[in-house]
């Protein structure tokens, strides 16, 4: 009797345990119709952002895998920005994600085409 009542009771406290964590969910990845790339000059990157009220407040993160350089860049009152120049070109893969209100987003990886809306042909 007492080992089904041990056997009870570390149920039940595994039940109330686990009922009071809260998986977290992760932001969605960046907006992509508001981003495109930009090259200030030969082997250089920016990723520039465009007013969208979805990323007021903030953080981008963007790493190019080839060049293992990246930039880190918040964004305007209105959510537009523009990344300092960071090693890359056009072909190379680029990760970018961002954080607001202490949560991470998911990862999106693009392939730098410049002056171009980034869009789901050259992001997945």
């Amino acid at each position: 009797m007492r080992r089904v009542m041990r056997g009870l009771l570390a149920g039940a406290a595994l039940l109330v345990g686990g009922s009071c964590v809260t998986p977290s969910i992760p932001l969605p990845p960046p907006g992509l119709e508001a981003l495109s790339f930009g090259s200030p000059g030969p082997g250089k990157l920016v990723v520039m952002g465009n007013a969208d009220p979805a990323n007021v407040g903030a953080t981008f993160y963007v790493f190019d895998e080839n060049h293992q350089a990246g930039a880190i860049q918040g964004t305007a009152p209105d959510g537009s920005f523009t990344t300092d120049p960071f090693d890359g070109e056009p072909g190379d893969a680029v990760q970018i994600w961002y954080q607001a209100k202490g949560e991470i987003s998911q990862i999106t990886t693009c392939v730098v085409t410049v002056g171009v809306q980034l869009n789901s042909t050259i992001c997945h």
